[in-house]
Order: structure tokens, then sequence, then C-alpha cells
């Protein structure tokens, strides 16, 4: 990741994807001080809606299209490149958590559900970026001043197979890690976008609330996710908030220790989060 005067240029793994891809490439000795630089924004966390395990998955929906209309209204105050056929960004290196597919599966509906997971599976490639930390833990670390461990690199993936000659065939349910891989000008053939660098502090806090919002869910790659809901059974318990068991190697959600953010974004974020306490 790279900073210009007024933006930061993202890559295709977006906000998390960036914000591991920098955590790689800043020395050890340096790392301590990049944490330093971060602070907790403990007052925005308590507003922040939380959710336990067995919370009911109406619940979950409800705070997820709230939380997805709030960011829709901050990124509304930015003069954005991005457009309905601006598809560059669209790969297979999208992250989620179960809520936020579930929530895609639920709109789309019984009749589609099916086929939708069948193309997305269909099209998939094997390599494709799977993170061994949620937004959560890796915050937890960074609080904890703790060098976490490495991930694997972020490489340009494969075009996401929602994506056709008409744009994104889960466009008003995508997950979170779409909706914040915003541009202030167009995107290079590299997917690399140009994000105002308060909009970056912004979408992380959002990360770590969406996944605060999944108690008992897990996270990773969105089409690791829909193969383990392609089991019914395991889509079915999600649910009905029972105890569920997953092969796939998939970290689970963490609660949110707190918020990082730069020192000049405080206010931004925290005008962004207050407004949702009340869900």
């Amino acid at each position: 990741m790279s900073r210009t005067a007024s933006s930061l240029i993202l890559g295709t793994g977006g906000v998390v994807g960036t914000l591991l891809a920098l955590r790689t490439v800043i020395p050890p000795a340096h790392r301590r001080t990049w944490s330093e630089e971060k602070c907790v924004i403990e007052a925005a966390s308590r507003s922040c809606p939380h959710t336990e395990v067995g919370v009911s998955i109406e619940r979950k929906r409800a705070i997820l299209a709230r939380l997805y209309r709030r960011f829709d209204e901050v990124c509304a105050d930015f003069a954005l490149a991005c457009r309905q056929q601006c598809r560059i960004c669209c790969t297979q290196n999208v992250v989620a958590t179960t809520a936020e597919v579930e929530f895609m599966l639920h709109h789309a509906g019984e009749t589609d559900r099916d086929m939708l997971t069948q193309k997305a599976l269909h099209k998939a490639d094997y390599v494709r970026f799977r993170p061994r930390l949620t937004p959560n833990a890796l915050a937890a670390f960074c609080i904890e001043r703790r060098d976490p461990p490495p991930e694997d690199e972020v490489l340009p993936g494969s075009a996401c197979p929602f994506r056709d000659e008409r744009g994104c065939s889960v466009y008003e349910s995508r997950p979170f890690a779409c909706r914040s891989m915003i541009s202030t000008q167009l995107c290079e053939a590299g997917g690399e976008a140009f994000v105002p660098p308060a909009v970056v502090s912004i979408s992380s806090a959002f990360c770590q609330i969406i996944e605060d919002v999944d108690g008992g869910g897990l996270y990773g790659n969105m089409l690791d996710i829909l193969a383990v809901f392609r089991d019914e059974s395991a889509l079915t318990a999600y649910r009905k908030a029972r105890p569920w068991a997953v092969a796939a190697l998939l970290p689970p959600t963490m609660p949110n220790p707190g918020l990082l953010v730069p020192p000049e974004h405080q206010d931004q974020v925290m005008a962004a989060v207050t407004l949702l306490g009340g869900m």
C-alpha cells in the first residue's frame, strides 16, 4: 500500500488485505511504532452493536442492513469514480463473515440459492486469499502490542464468479469487503483503488463491527464460507443458532476489543459509528 497526498492505494485484497499487506512490509523493529500510532476508541466500541451466540438470524440481518446503509451514507460525502460497470476490483479475494454470506443467500431466495452457490464454486480457483486472522483478532494483537502471525501474500485474484456481463449478480446483498472497495479515481488494470485515508479508517472500523455482529460465526474467504453453507445442515444450524461442526479451517469471529483508528481520523470514525448504537 502506498500513500499519496489525498488517498491510499488499495490492492485487490480490499481494506483488510491492504492492512495485512501494510503489516507485512513494515520491518519488525517498526511494527510496534505503527501500533502505537493507532488509538483505541473505547467509547465508540461500546456504542456499537454486539451479538452473542444465540441471537436470531433475523436480528443479524437487520443489523447488517443498517451497517451497509450507514456506510453508503458515509461514502456519499466523497466524489467517487466507481460506476456500475466497474469490475476490475471484483476478484475471488473477497473476505466475509458467515452472517454476510447468509445475508447474501437469504436475499437470493430459496429458488436461486443453490444455483448461486453452484455457479460460484464451479468457477472458484483453489488459490485465493484465505485469512488466518479476523479483523478483531488483528486488532487485539495491536492493542496488546504483540506481533501477529504472518498472513499469506495477497495475490491478484481471478474474476469473482458473481461478475457477469451485466455487472454484479449479488450487488444488493454483496459483502462489506465489496462495498468498501471504492475509489476516487478510475482503477488501474491491476485493480488498485485510490481511497481517501479517512474512508480506510472508517472501513476498518466497520469490518470490526461487522465481525462483532456475527457472534458464534466464522470468518474467511467468501467462497469458502459458501462451500460450508452448501451443506444444508450447516446452514440450518447456523440460522437457528445451534452448535455446528465445520471441517474447513476458518477462524471464528471474535468480540470487538476496541476500534483501531489513527488520531487524525477519530472524529470522522466516531461520527460514522456512534449512530449505530440504537440497533
